[in-house]
C-alpha cells in the first residue's frame, strides 16, 4: 500500500530579488525555507544567471531552501525548485515558450478553439507517470470564455470531443483525464497520477 504523502506548493514574488540588497535577499530565502514547499515557484529572480555570479547566487538560494531547480528563459526571470527526494528531473524545458503559451497553442491544434492568455484560470498541477516508469509534471488550465466551434481537429490522435459532466466522465474515458476531472471536481491543486499502478494505457 502506497504512503500518503503531503505536498506543499509555494510562490514567491520577491520585488526585484531583493533588488541587490543581500540582507533583505536572505532573509527572504530562509523565510522560504521555513515553509518547507515541496515545489517552489519563483518570479522576479533578477540577479541569477546560469553563470557567474548569478548561478553561485541561485545555488545558494537552492543550499538556502534544500531544493533542487532550474531557471526559466533569463528575460522572464523565473525559477522552479522543487523536492529531489519528491520528483525526479526528466528533462528541461528547452523552448522558449512559457507553459501557458504552450498549453494555448496546444488547445486551438487540437481543437480549433481559441483562449486569449488572459482567460486561461490555472486549475491544477500533476505529478505523472506512466507505465513504462516516466515522470513528468503537467499543468492544468480552464477557461470560461473562447473563440471558434470546439471540434475535433486531430482526428489520427483522438476518437471525438465530448460535452461532460466533469464528475461523471464516460467509463471509457483515458485513466490519466479520469484524475485530473476527479482531481478538478475535488477542488484540489494538486494530484499524482500513476499509470502503473493503476494499470492504464500511455
Amino acid at each position: 500500500m502506497s504512503t500518503a504523502r503531503r505536498i506543499r506548493i509555494a510562490s514567491c514574488n520577491f520585488e526585484l530579488n531583493g533588488n541587490g540588497d543581500y540582507e533583505k535577499w536572505l532573509a527572504m530565502q530562509q523565510r522560504l525555507a521555513g515553509l518547507r514547499p515541496t515545489i517552489l515557484c519563483r518570479q522576479e529572480t533578477f540577479g541569477y544567471a546560469p553563470t557567474g555570479r548569478g548561478a553561485t547566487l541561485f545555488g545558494e538560494s537552492k543550499r538556502i531552501t534544500k531544493l533542487a531547480g532550474d531557471l526559466g528563459p533569463v528575460e522572464h526571470a523565473t525559477a522552479l525548485y522543487y523536492d529531489p527526494a519528491v520528483f525526479e528531473q526528466i528533462t528541461l524545458w528547452d523552448t522558449e515558450w512559457p507553459v501557458h503559451e504552450g498549453a494555448l497553442r496546444e488547445l486551438t491544434e487540437e481543437t480549433g478553439v481559441h483562449v486569449a492568455a488572459e482567460d486561461l484560470e490555472f486549475c491544477q498541477l500533476v505529478h505523472y507517470r506512466d507505465t513504462d516508469g516516466v515522470r513528468a509534471i503537467g499543468v492544468v488550465f480552464t477557461a470560461q470564455r473562447w473563440q471558434g466551434e470546439p471540434h475535433n481537429a486531430e482526428p489520427h490522435k483522438h476518437q471525438q470531443i465530448l460535452w461532460i459532466d466533469p464528475g461523471n466522465p464516460p467509463a471509457d474515458c483515458h485513466p490519466y483525464t479520469q484524475q485530473v476531472l476527479a482531481n478538478f471536481t475535488a477542488g484540489q491543486l494538486y494530484g499524482p497520477i500513476d499509470l502503473a499502478a493503476i494499470g492504464g494505457a500511455a
